[in-house]
């Protein structure tokens, strides 16, 4: 392909993935709207001067899962309601710009005494992979309350992982935090927009050379939130998140992402 057919698959994808900005995602899921929308993203962590592109990036694909889950609400009806906090006590998995949207949003709306407080509640939970959190009720640091029912203190903002764990049976749900096993009851169609928002995302990163491991959250936040100008030196190349707990992708998902990233890592940057 030459540099003037790139300049125009470049377009095309940017013009599918500012459709997907305003209409969502489809259901079910179609390789070009992912790739138009990862292609948005790319272009937004292309903005050298801008410190706050990767944080910039995760708000891009957030925003593109909610209006998606919008326009194709679920025919099951959802056992969540509000407070509801049995999810929001197990292992959550986020990527490093997730981690710095947090951490951005949490310096803007949080005093420097909540700031204080809320890293070391993030110090309870921190490195504890799926089995040692299952059962322990632990609660998410980003609790409004954690020792209430009150519900998630950054709710607007949280990652997509989060935007998709919802419920059909509150009974289940209740089971998992007792420590049970039973298998959280979860729509499809929140599993494949998640999916779609989250393959987006990381073909974004990978097609900029950027890191798309995915850390536990109450480590990765606190360094997030104590590490100074921690997302631009994230940006720069360095493993801020060196000594967080991070689980591999599996690797057909590994392999996907390279196949479908060359595609992306060849268009011109400007």
């Amino acid at each position: 392909m030459s540099r003037q057919q790139r300049r125009q698959y470049k377009r095309e994808l940017l013009k599918i993935g500012e459709r997907v900005s305003r209409v969502g995602l489809p259901v079910p899921s179609a390789q070009e709207p992912v790739m138009g929308l990862a292609a948005v993203i790319r272009e937004k962590l292309y903005e050298r001067r801008n410190v706050h592109r990767a944080s910039e990036a995760a708000a891009i694909a957030a925003h593109a899962f909610d209006i998606s889950l919008k326009n194709n609400p679920s025919e099951i009806k959802i056992a969540c309601k509000k407070d509801c906090s049995f999810c929001c006590h197990t292992f959550v998995s986020v990527l490093a710009p997730e981690v710095f949207r947090l951490a951005t949003i949490i310096r803007r709306e949080y005093s420097a005494v909540d700031i204080q407080k809320l890293i070391e509640r993030c110090g309870v939970s921190a490195n504890l992979d799926l089995n040692a959190r299952h059962g322990k009720k632990l609660p998410c640091p980003l609790l409004a309350e954690p020792t209430t029912n009150a519900g998630c203190s950054v709710y607007s903002h949280r990652p997509l992982v989060c935007r998709k764990a919802v419920s059909v049976s509150l009974e289940a749900c209740r089971v998992e935090y007792n420590g049970g096993e039973v298998g959280t009851q979860m729509p499809f169609v929140n599993q494949s927009l998640f999916s779609d928002a989250n393959l987006a995302l990381h073909l974004g990163l990978h097609s900029c050379s950027l890191s798309e491991r995915s850390y536990e959250l109450s480590a990765a936040l606190r360094i997030a939130l104590t590490q100074r100008n921690a997302e631009q030196l994230w940006l720069e190349g360095n493993d801020i998140f060196a000594n967080v707990y991070s689980e591999p992708a599996p690797q057909g998902f590994a392999d996907m992402i390279s196949r479908l990233a060359s595609d992306l890592a060849g268009l011109p940057g400007d």
